[in-house]
């Protein structure tokens, strides 16, 4: 008696592993669609509202102080190590974490890209630390200044649309 229900245990928890198929649907996993429908409610607005205004802001703020220490070329130097630690550990653990936020007007990366460059980028003072032969800028800078750019356009065009709407 004591081995069949052992058994039953065993089996019971290696079901959800069988299952797992079954429970896609058309538009993608159930978890996707327990996502989309959180996301309606209001508290999709809760956690994008969080996202934006308690994470990024207190986060990128704390980097400004770091660059903030430094002065001059370690101050360049140091905003290239911060940008490359944001862009590559930071914005992908972001932009994983908050998935379900994609499809808002605004996507994760996109919000995020766009509060470093106002909470950080923008509050140094970036033309004083460029130097006057370009090609000593770190390649990062130039990453940096690109990617920026190019959300901040992306982000004017969908502005755009939805006002010609």
């Amino acid at each position: 008696m004591m081995g069949s229900g052992h058994r039953r245990v065993h089996s019971l928890s290696s079901m959800p592993m069988l299952l797992l198929p079954q429970l896609q649907t058309a538009s993608g996993t159930l978890q996707d669609d327990m996502n989309r429908w959180l996301l309606k409610t209001e508290m999709g607005s809760f956690i994008k509202e969080y996202f934006q205004n308690q994470l990024l802001n207190k986060g990128l703020r704390f980097m400004l102080e770091e660059v903030l220490q430094y002065e001059g070329e370690n101050q360049l130097f140091f905003l290239a190590d911060v940008w490359l630690r944001f862009f590559s550990e930071i914005l992908p653990t972001l932009q994983a974490i908050f998935y379900p936020l994609q499809g808002q007007e605004l996507s994760v990366r996109q919000m995020a890209l766009l509060a470093f460059r106002d909470l950080v980028l923008m509050r140094v003072s970036l033309e004083d630390l460029l130097p006057t032969n370009l090609s000593l800028l770190p390649t990062s800078i130039t990453q940096m200044l690109l990617i920026l750019q190019g959300v901040s356009m992306r982000t004017c065009r969908v502005e755009e649309k939805q006002e010609t709407w």
